[in-house]
């Protein structure tokens, strides 16, 4: 989500290392060369309205610290119970660019969706699965390939 392109890994954590005090208002999940912000709110518009502003402010900080935003990956994900299917988007920006809404998204591994269930996760691992139980089966004994396909 970030981009920080000739920055050794040392160098980086003293950059990023005030990100998380720039506000109260949402929450951030820091891992390797990746955040997620997490906003909540129970009206649509404010939310709207608050992330916006807050995204000035991050744009501000990534200027201060001469760190550059790769708006292209951008993107923003409502997580909604299963009840509320009410279709809507945020009018999101940061540097003029509209962020795009996704219906998933990949988090540290998992693949999470907007009603958070497991349908896209599962049916992509076992898709990778398969595939390998297939290209290993001209290889592999049968004894061989029933031990991968339990240990998938």
């Amino acid at each position: 989500m970030w981009c920080t392109s000739g920055v050794s890994s040392w160098s980086l954590i003293l950059f990023i290392k005030d990100i998380c005090h720039l506000s109260n208002l949402y929450d951030l999940v820091l891992f390797a060369d990746d955040t997620n912000i997490f906003f909540s709110h129970n009206n649509i518009q404010t939310l709207t309205h608050i992330i916006n502003s807050e995204m000035l402010g991050l744009s501000d900080w990534f200027k201060a610290n001469k760190l550059s935003l790769n708006v292209k990956k951008l993107n923003y994900l409502i997580f909604k119970p299963k009840q509320r299917r009410q279709e809507f988007d945020l009018n999101i920006e940061i540097n003029g660019h509209k962020m795009i809404r996704t219906k998933e998204v990949t988090f540290l591994g998992v693949i999470l969706d907007e009603n958070l269930s497991w349908k896209s996760h599962i049916s992509c691992k076992i898709s990778k699965s398969v595939g390998i139980i297939g290209r290993s089966s001209p290889c592999l004994s049968t004894l061989a390939l029933k031990s991968l396909y339990y240990s998938f």
